[in-house]
């Protein structure tokens, strides 16, 4: 029975390993990866309530320590189809993201706006509602120059921000979210693979046991009579008296 108990044991991880791979993730904002890409995925509208009034043809969103050391300034632009709204304006244009001092070097920041501000502006009075609407926000090459976020908090403030950060943050207006950091599907296979390699080690020990030459099954009936023992692929030798 204990072979076939490792075996059922190798399944059962495989088979977590399997799910933890497929499983989704459920909070508001979920941080993921896809080579040196970094995904923040919004699934959930985030709704932020302006405290002042304020107009600006670049406004965003800033992602409050979501590392636990300050990192060094990266700002590699982003795209996407998640949008701010605001009564003013809205907007899916990506106008800079990543990580600036003027919003805080633990955090990470996205932008939005169109290229004329001539012809387009967000603008807000206090008691607005500005709303990101669900949708996928992608750095290009964010991770070759920085690392993937590191915080262990399951929520974080998330700022609205302007164009230069004026009014400073917080004071356009913030709000808390639930948040999840996803790592890759091989991350996730690095981590199991000493436990997954210890456990057919340990199989593969039994198995040799089992099968080793002048080791008798007490399965397997025999009588003192016959020289041999019949049956079953590990067949062995037994002596008579």
């Amino acid at each position: 029975m204990e072979p076939i108990n490792r075996r059922l044991g190798v399944g059962f991880l495989l088979a977590c390993l399997f799910l933890s791979l497929q499983q989704k993730a459920s909070a508001v904002v979920v941080f993921s990866s896809d080579g040196d890409d970094l995904l923040i995925t919004i699934q959930d509208p985030i709704e932020i309530t302006s405290l002042v009034s304020h107009s600006s043809s670049i406004m965003g969103l800033a992602f409050i320590d979501v590392y636990q050391a300050q990192q060094l300034s990266n700002f590699p632009g982003n795209y996407g189809d998640a949008t701010l709204q605001t009564p003013g304006g809205s907007s899916s244009l990506g106008r800079g993201a990543g990580i600036l001092g003027n919003y805080g070097l633990t955090s990470i920041y996205v932008l939005f706006g169109e290229l004329s501000a001539a012809t387009f502006s967000f603008s807000v009075s206090p008691g607005d509602s500005v709303v990101i609407t669900p949708g996928t926000r992608t750095l290009p090459g964010f991770l070759a120059n920085s690392p993937f976020p590191d915080t262990e908090e399951k929520e974080i403030s998330v700022y609205l921000i302007s164009q230069f950060s004026h009014p400073r943050p917080p004071d356009l207006g913030f709000t808390t979210v639930d948040v999840e950091l996803v790592p890759e599907p091989e991350l996730h296979f690095l981590i199991a693979l000493p436990v997954l390699t210890t456990a057919f080690s340990r199989r593969r020990i039994t198995n040799r046991r089992i099968g080793s030459p002048g080791v008798i099954s007490s399965r397997v009936p025999h009588h003192p009579a016959y020289g041999s023992v019949q049956g079953g692929s590990n067949q062995t030798r037994a002596f008579g008296p």
